[in-house]
């Protein structure tokens, strides 16, 4: 894939957190925004927050587009690698532009995924929460269930503990 043959897109939308730099800019952009968002939503995964996570909607998106991540000592070489490769500003030299998924499923850090078995959800679930009724909050934190429907975010409190 040329991915200049494919910046076609050029609207803003999706979650303010997890967007690309290409579109932040403006810029057309194709599936490479795809890949970045993927990176963010694995990064968000290991370390709680997504990676560019600030309450400041502009700083949110000045981060994105200029700064680098940071990478808390507790994440894999492995998993450190599939991120900068994920993250990478430039579109073109992101993982996944050339060669599309199958590069990233590659990764050593997918290492061990049986991708068929996947597919298929053959994988037992690591952990199966026992659910009373269809009102039961007993699996969710009350830090979540018990914060008053019109609060702030608590998001950037967990940033300042980082």
């Amino acid at each position: 894939m040329d991915v200049k043959d494919h910046n076609e897109a050029k609207s803003i939308c999706g979650t303010p957190e997890y967007l690309a730099p290409e579109i932040i800019m403006k810029l057309g952009y194709g599936k490479p925004v795809d890949w970045w968002t993927l990176g963010s939503i694995i990064y968000e995964m290991l370390v709680g927050i997504p990676p560019f996570y600030t309450s400041n909607r502009q700083e949110l998106f000045e981060r994105i587009k200029f700064a680098a991540p940071k990478y808390p000592p507790h994440l894999s070489k492995r998993a450190k690698d599939l991120l900068e490769n994920l993250l990478k500003k430039d579109p073109a030299k992101r993982l996944g532009t050339t060669g599309d998924s199958q590069v990233i499923k590659n990764n050593p850090w997918f290492e061990g995924v049986n991708w068929k078995a996947l597919y298929h959800k053959q994988y037992e679930a690591p952990f199966i929460p026992r659910i009373n009724n269809e009102f039961d909050l007993s699996n969710f934190d009350p830090e979540f269930t018990e914060i008053a429907i019109n609060s702030m975010s608590l998001k950037s409190d967990r940033m300042n503990d980082m």
